[in-house]
């Protein structure tokens, strides 16, 4: 089963990678485990965070991170394609 969590996170005096830190160590108190994938905004494409694969998201705001952890890391480099509404 994959389990997500949107964060949103509109400190400006954080940079992205501690947002994602924060986020991570939440999600791991609610949730039991680490997260292995991390949808961000293009703009924090190039944030490295341990463990967490990063990948940029043209559907995500400057201060979201969608946080999941079923995913391979193979399989997260293809995001999964939304219905067209």
């Amino acid at each position: 089963m994959m389990i997500g969590m949107l964060w949103l996170d509109t400190d400006k005096r954080k940079s992205p990678q501690t947002k994602i830190e924060e986020a991570a160590a939440y999600y791991q108190r609610k949730y039991g485990h680490i997260p292995t994938v991390c949808h961000v905004h293009p703009d924090n494409a190039g944030v490295e965070v341990d463990e967490i694969k990063i990948l940029a998201d043209d559907y995500r705001q400057p201060n979201e991170f969608c946080l999941f952890s079923s995913y391979s890391a193979e399989t997260a480099s293809q995001p999964e394609q939304l219905p067209q509404i």
